[in-house]
């Protein structure tokens, strides 16, 4: 999922499907960051 805050801050429009590049490159970025999580870490939320 991927919203633009700006213009739909009730996140009611997902605009990922026009912005893959954008997705794929948070999608990286939070990947990276996991790995680098504590292997006793919890997951919290979603």
């Amino acid at each position: 999922e991927l919203y633009d805050l700006v213009v739909d801050p009730s996140e009611s429009n997902n605009v990922a499907d026009d912005h893959p590049e954008v997705v794929q490159r948070l999608s990286k970025m939070v990947r990276s960051w996991t790995a680098e999580l504590p292997k006793n870490y919890v997951k919290l939320g979603k």
